[in-house]
């Protein structure tokens, strides 16, 4: 088994599989790591919600093949929920929409046929520098062993082993992202008024713009709450200031699988503070380095757009034998200045809590028009 490399990506969501896709093609011999055996459950929303994102995907893998999208294919566009307010609805037109264990499979596909070895069931335990390289120690089925990369990706997640192994110095906040699963039958939609073909968050007036938010796939919905902590269950279903406006569900129903992750819970030091997502030949994409846009949580465009940046930071640097952290600091640049004023709409959102339900409701209907239609990453 081969185990040196030019470039070893660690996880196999869209920023990992878009990084080693792009370095395989460009001629690196590329190892993708995945912790889990694909294809893998995600918390997350399969929805590529830009015009941004849907290019992206489309330039970089190729159009997605039909089997891929879920039975409900598309979503219409947001309607956004506050208590003692009418939905406000955001029309995006055909917004194709996907479970992310089907979506980033087929991600991981594309970036073997493209030449990357893609390794499942493969932790990464620990990294070390070593002789201007990294060792990685990898429990692959079980068997301990190392692999040894001139470059790494650190695409592992919120919870990443490259990030903390890489900045052990640096502090970030962690919130918890937790989803539950129903029959649709569970939902009163027509008492509701609540139509299928769009997804709707719903925020409480003081915790804006941290919200639970309603998904169909076509015979299931999804609950997921992101940023409201064990409270979040609470407002939405057991007598919080939620669950006395929108009383979602028959709540004798057992929901059908519960599951949950964790999120980097802010971008504060990732935009501002001392946090860098790259250091020497060691570079973070995705949820790893924070690349999930603030207040809209768009998370697969960012990814992807990080993953490609990281490998083409890795495609310079070893052309020039210079370090990575450099190349890849410059190609993000753009990516950042976007989430920069993404977060200054989560200042100005959290300030209208303090207002009319109105105020806070027309905040969030103009951030998530512009944040939404973001023409490029």
């Amino acid at each position: 088994m081969k185990t040196d490399w030019d470039v070893v990506v660690v996880g196999a969501g869209p920023a990992g599989c878009a990084g080693a896709k792009r370095c395989a093609e460009q001629g690196l011999n590329t190892l993708l790591l995945e912790r889990h055996i694909l294809p893998r459950e995600k918390v997350c929303g399969g929805m590529l919600l830009s015009p941004a994102s849907r290019t992206l995907v489309k330039d970089e893998f190729g159009e997605p093949p039909a089997e891929i999208w879920s039975s409900s294919p598309y979503v219409r566009g947001y309607v956004l929920h506050v208590p003692g307010t009418s939905g406000r609805k955001i029309e995006l037109g055909r917004v194709p929409h996907a479970w992310r264990r089907v979506f980033d499979y087929w991600l991981s596909q594309e970036a073997q046929r493209s030449g990357a070895e893609l390794w499942t069931d493969a932790k990464v335990t620990d990294m070390v520098e070593d002789d201007g390289a990294y060792l990685l120690k990898v429990s692959h089925h079980a068997a301990e062993q190392g692999i040894r990369a001139r470059y790494v990706i650190g695409a592992d997640g919120a919870a990443s082993l490259i990030r903390r192994r890489l900045l052990s110095g640096v502090n970030l906040s962690y919130g918890p992202a937790s989803r539950i699963c129903y029959d649709e039958a569970a939902l009163n939609w027509k008492t509701l008024g609540i139509e299928k073909e769009y997804f709707h968050p719903f925020f409480d007036p003081h915790r804006a713009p941290y919200r639970f938010s309603i998904e169909y796939y076509g015979g299931v919905f999804t609950l997921v709450f992101g940023g409201l902590r064990k409270s979040g269950k609470d407002l939405a279903l057991e007598g919080g200031s939620l669950a006395e406006q929108y009383r979602l569900l028959d709540l004798g129903r057992e929901p059908i699988w519960e599951d949950a992750c964790v999120e980097l819970g802010s971008h504060k030091e990732i935009l501002f503070g001392s946090f860098s997502p790259a250091k020497g030949n060691v570079l973070l994409a995705g949820s790893a380095a924070g690349f999930m846009l603030p207040v809209t949580w768009e998370g697969i465009g960012p990814s992807i757009r990080s993953g490609i940046a990281a490998a083409e930071a890795v495609v310079k640097a070893s052309a020039h034998t210079k370090e990575a952290e450099r190349y890849y600091l410059a190609e993000i640049e753009e990516l950042l200045s976007t989430f920069r004023r993404a977060y200054s709409w989560g200042r100005r959102i959290k300030e209208a809590t303090t207002k009319e339900p109105d105020h806070l409701a027309d905040a969030l209907e103009e951030c998530f028009e512009e944040l939404l239609n973001i023409p490029r990453w």
